[in-house]
């Protein structure tokens, strides 16, 4: 798993950059990038799919910090 994994998500005219964690589903989404979802916006946060299907990891949150 690599380290300092940096991507972009654009939104409109925000782009927000994201640092990946060395997790498998960091792995994945690093693999199937790039792709292009319609997000939905909900006061600060941003919801969107992605073509990635994994098990959920055991230290998985339903709410992170920003």
């Amino acid at each position: 798993m690599a380290e300092g994994r940096r991507i972009r998500i654009v939104v409109g005219d925000r782009t927000i950059r994201v640092a990946l964690r060395a997790t498998p589903t960091a792995d994945a989404v690093w693999t199937a990038l790039p792709f292009g979802a319609r997000g939905n916006v909900w006061g600060d946060e941003v919801y969107f799919s992605t073509p990635v299907q994994r098990e959920e990891e055991a230290d998985a949150r339903a709410i992170v910090e920003a």
